[in-house]
């Protein structure tokens, strides 16, 4: 996937501004971690409702869904839920805490095919699905969906398409990864997109919306839109949508009116927060460097207005269109994420959420590291510093984090000489590195 470290590998004058975005509250100093031992971060915000045991492997099977036939993947720190006959992911859990807050009206979320010229699935009737376990268990887990293959079936789509979608879940992180795909089975070329579409609650309780919900992206310029977003709705409300972070950021609170952006993305993921709670579920996904989207660009946000009980953040993700002859295929994969980290969202990568940018300054003989991120897997965290060719230098300061804590970041740390950066590495809890986070510059000696 194409990540972009510009919000995370910076130094203290450049994180300065993205600072006043994120907030910054007290903390407590972490002080320094002697060798080879783990010291727990400062925590701030809500305790998670529930201790989280991660399983040596990932499960797939059939369970009861509220009386609905259900294909389940589990690996002890989240739980998915998705229906056979209606091909749509309707639960996305970590321990009890639901992270994938849908419309109920909706019911999770789908995946339809776009022709070219069109916004959106102008099917009249959904097509019908089935289901089966693929991969029990394992290092990861697998559910396979697909459009039930019936040639007398009244929906066009039956008849023209297939779609498919693959669910992965892997043990010992909360990474689901979802590949939809689109098979033309027609005599004839067509061109199409594929397009996943979600309606996230835009409610906290009984409350009316006043901007609890929130969504994060990164924007990129765009030729006639500089700000990296525009308005589909010519009559619809854009107080919701607003650009952040000096622009590089766009970022929706929602209040209950109706409207609707589009969006051209920087990189490929998606935020999901509640102000006053502390769950954040990512989503990421490829960009294709050229492309023809439906509406556009790659992600359109529509907002609802508030009324009859409806009340909701749609999220529609698109492939680029493709010309598809019979028999040909395109995909779209997308990375679904849980952690537990206040928001805004300014970053994400691989195994990370970044909430407040990480800052490094000089403090007597060493720096000082701040910042707030929330990890996708358990394990341990570790600050090395690191020369300009890239070589660790000494040992590293080790934290102990898990999914179900915000790590906020307020650690001496030593200098020495050759030291060029701070590399952050999660490790897994045997001690196999899983990605490298973040590397920040350190700063002049003039600061």
């Amino acid at each position: 996937m194409r990540v972009s470290w510009y919000l995370l590998i910076l130094s203290a004058v450049t994180v300065a501004a993205l600072a006043l975005l994120a907030g910054c509250g007290g903390a407590t100093p972490g002080g320094l971690a002697s060798s080879g031992e783990q010291t727990e971060p400062h925590i701030r915000g809500e305790a998670f409702p529930q201790p989280l045991d991660a399983s040596a492997e990932a499960q797939a099977q059939e369970v009861d869904f509220y009386g609905q036939r259900a294909l389940q993947l589990a690996n002890g720190l989240v739980t998915v839920v998705a229906l056979p006959a209606t091909g749509r992911i309707v639960s996305f859990t970590m321990g009890s805490l639901e992270f994938l807050r849908s419309d109920p009206e909706q019911g999770g979320e789908v995946v339809q095919a776009v022709e070219a010229g069109a916004m959106e699935d102008a099917t009249a009737e959904p097509p019908a699905w089935k289901g089966e376990v693929t991969t029990a268990r394992g290092i990861y887990a697998e559910v396979k969906l697909t459009t039930a293959e019936d040639e007398e079936s009244p929906v066009r789509l039956s008849r023209t398409l297939r779609l498919s979608r693959t669910l992965r879940l892997y043990a010992g992180s909360t990474r689901l990864t979802v590949t939809d795909q689109l098979t033309n089975s027609a005599d004839r070329p067509g061109k199409w997109s594929l397009q996943t579409a979600c309606r996230l609650m835009g409610t906290i309780g009984p409350a009316p919306p006043t901007g609890q919900v929130r969504l994060y992206a990164p924007l990129a310029p765009a030729p006639g839109h500089p700000d990296g977003f525009w308005s589909l709705d010519k009559e619809g409300d854009t107080t919701q949508f607003q650009a952040a972070a000096q622009g590089r950021l766009l970022e929706v609170a929602y209040s209950g009116k109706a409207g609707e952006v589009a969006l051209n993305l920087r990189d490929g993921w998606l935020g999901y927060t509640e102000a006053g709670g502390n769950r954040a579920l990512v989503r990421r996904f490829t960009l294709a460097a050229i492309g023809e989207y439906p509406g556009g660009a790659p992600v359109r946000l529509r907002t609802a207005e508030a009324k009859d009980g409806e009340a909701y953040v749609g999220v529609l993700v698109s492939s680029p269109v493709q010309e598809l002859k019979p028999g040909q295929s395109l995909t779209l994969v997308q990375d679904w994420h849980a952690t537990v980290v206040p928001g805004p969202i300014v970053d994400a990568a691989e195994y990370a959420a970044v909430s407040e940018p990480l800052v490094l300054k000089p403090e007597g003989e060493g720096y000082h590291l701040t910042g707030r991120l929330g990890v996708f897997a358990p394990g341990t965290l570790l600050l090395s510093p690191v020369n300009a060719a890239g070589q660790t230098l000494g040992d590293p300061v080790r934290l102990a984090v898990a999914p179900d804590k915000p790590v906020t970041l307020d650690q001496t740390l030593p200098g020495g000489p050759g030291a060029t950066a701070i590399r952050l590495v999660l490790e897994n809890p045997s001690g196999t590195p899983l990605a490298a986070l973040a590397q920040v510059a350190l700063p002049s000696p003039t600061g």
